[in-house]
């Protein structure tokens, strides 16, 4: 991308927070400047204490203050659309262009992905050439390659950019800085990043498509979209055991003992154990 501006720091997934103070307030942390016209101007208390503030402060204490004293222009510098205004716009430019001049590296960390395959896997098929899109810029397909050129985005799709596209994904990149290598892109923070299809294409990180490039196109980002999955659950307890099985039944009763000369036949004999047996028969009567 050729043109960079706030809109690409309000991107930077990783950007330290600027915090508007009460306009007018005052810090023992200091942090002045001179007008051109000799009077001091005071740029503490405009962003959130840390590495970034004391960096603006000291290097960018002016163009800070401006963009504060200016109505709308911290908003400006980070929501852009609506909040600038010809009264800002100016100002809040002259703020981050310093920003990246002397500050980047404690403003802004690197959002971009620095590992990812030399050849991306999808082959760049989420892009279809045609109309406002010359060229493939997952693949560099449309382009001469050997001329040094790069596809890179325009405001409604890709083009052919000539040759000085040679910096290294995750270097710096804009206007002074230089232009990214085929496949690349100047994206948040100004931070040469490598255009995806998908999450293959970046090694495991995200394919981030927020960004809102042509073609359906994302930028490898250094975020996880996904959690972990969780562990499985544990297994059901074991069933009850059995009833115990039932009592056998019961034994037939013994048969009769002899009868006697005259006597009467013996009581029939019970069954050990499960019910009762029946009783013998009597013995037969004797002579």
């Amino acid at each position: 991308m050729r043109a960079t501006g706030w809109v690409c720091v309000a991107g930077a997934l990783a950007l330290v927070p600027w915090a508007c103070s009460t306009e007018g307030g005052s810090s023992s942390n200091g942090g002045t400047s001179s007008t051109s016209s000799g009077g001091a101007v005071g740029c503490e208390n405009i962003l959130e204490p840390g590495d970034c503030a004391t960096c603006m402060q000291s290097q960018c204490c002016t163009e800070l203050a401006r963009c504060n004293a200016a109505e709308g222009c911290i908003a400006c510098s980070f929501a852009g659309g609506a909040t600038c205004s010809p009264s800002n716009i100016d100002v809040s430019d002259a703020a981050v262009a310093c920003m990246y001049a002397s500050c980047k590296a404690a403003c802004i960390n690197n959002p971009a992905t620095c590992s990812v395959p030399d050849d991306p896997p999808s082959k760049g098929a989420c892009v279809k050439l045609g109309g406002a899109i010359e060229c493939n810029p997952i693949t560099n397909e449309g382009c001469d390659v050997a001329a040094g050129e790069a596809c890179d985005v325009t405001q409604s799709g890709y083009e052919c950019y000539p040759t000085e596209n040679v910096n290294a994904l995750c270097t710096d990149c804009g206007d002074k800085a230089g232009y990214c290598k085929p496949g690349l892109t100047c994206g948040p923070g100004q931070y040469c990043a490598r255009y995806c299809c998908d999450d293959t294409d970046c090694g495991g990180a995200t394919c981030d498509k927020k960004q809102g490039y042509p073609g359906f196109a994302g930028i490898c980002t250094g975020m996880s979209m996904g959690g972990t999955g969780g562990a499985g659950g544990a297994g059901g307890a074991g069933g009850a055991g059995g009833g115990g099985g039932a009592g056998g039944a019961g034994g037939m009763g013994g048969a009769g003992g002899a009868g006697g000369m005259g006597g009467m036949g013996g009581a029939g004999g019970m069954a050990t154990g499960g019910m009762g047996g029946m009783p013998g028969a009597g013995g037969g009567g004797g002579m």
